[in-house]
């Protein structure tokens, strides 16, 4: 599947409670912040302790649903009222570069140099995300080419 625009308010909150429905697993979920991606990601996590291909990312734990919450905290943690006042009521969101329930069951991903979501699952799940025009999710196969923003 491949969502054109990074998701967030609304359809944040689709997608991470469809993700829920289709992992045996939706109380355990990882998520993992591109180190150069998110300062409020340091300030709660540490130094990055995750090396992927030529990146470093700092790795948190929880449940799926609280995929939202941690969108929104990237986003906004630091940012004084005035600032917070100003932004839109969808709310900003900084989704995690990737994320997976423990079980494996599907998972989601984003570059930083491209600007869309690709998330691997299985047709069912493929299926109802499709159903949902509002999320954007289009099909995807292993071999569409990867464009870079």
């Amino acid at each position: 599947m491949r969502f054109d625009d990074l998701p967030h308010g609304e359809p944040l909150h689709v997608l991470a409670r469809i993700m829920s429905e289709h992992t045996g697993t939706p109380e355990r979920c990882w998520f993992l912040v591109w180190e150069g991606y998110s300062l409020n990601a340091a300030a709660i996590a540490g130094d990055p302790v995750f090396p992927l291909d030529d990146r470093r990312f700092y790795v948190f734990r929880g449940e799926v649903a609280e995929l939202v919450d941690l969108a929104q905290y990237l986003a906004t943690a630091g940012l004084d009222e005035e600032t917070l006042a100003r932004l839109n009521a969808d709310g900003p969101s900084d989704l995690p570069s990737k994320w997976w329930p423990e079980d494996r069951a599907w998972v989601a991903g984003w570059h930083i140099d491209a600007a869309y979501l690709v998330v691997g699952c299985s047709d069912v799940m493929a299926e109802r995300l499709l159903e949902l025009k509002s999320l954007g999710a289009r099909p995807a196969s292993r071999v569409d080419p990867l464009e870079w923003g």
